[in-house]
């Protein structure tokens, strides 16, 4: 990973990669049996709705068409084992909020590319549903 040599580097990534959620959107618009999933965070959810509130707008509506499906469900992706449960019941609480606010799309299946080991786990995720 290389760091960002200013701040239209980092401009620049960004616009590329909303290039390419567009290509994949309407990849998935074409296409009747692909579906695709998308990891993000709560936190991720509000940036995107500021840099392309088109494309946000797109993903929702293909999440309510059953072709998206949103996984994790946190607002920011933490290493849940360095937290405590009331940190993470926060992470999910604000995270609900963002997806329901952004999307009225619940997220189905937590899924976390972080190390997400937490001993009440379980019991937060039943909580939110």
């Amino acid at each position: 990973m290389r760091a960002y040599d200013s701040v239209s580097d980092a401009r620049q990534s960004i616009e590329r990669y909303i290039d390419r959620l567009r290509r994949c959107l309407a990849t998935v618009r074409r296409h009747a049996r692909l579906k695709v999933g998308f990891a993000w965070s709560g936190a991720e959810l509000e940036l995107l709705a500021e840099d392309a509130p088109d494309v946000l707008h797109e993903m929702c509506a293909l999440a309510r068409a059953g072709k998206v499906a949103f996984y994790n469900g946190t607002y920011a992706q933490p290493h849940a084992q360095t937290l405590s449960s009331e940190a993470m019941y926060r992470q999910l609480e604000y995270g609900k909020r963002v997806y329901d606010e952004l999307c009225s799309s619940r997220v189905q299946t937590y899924c976390h590319q972080e190390t997400s080991v937490h001993d009440q786990m379980p019991q937060l995720l039943t909580a939110f549903g």
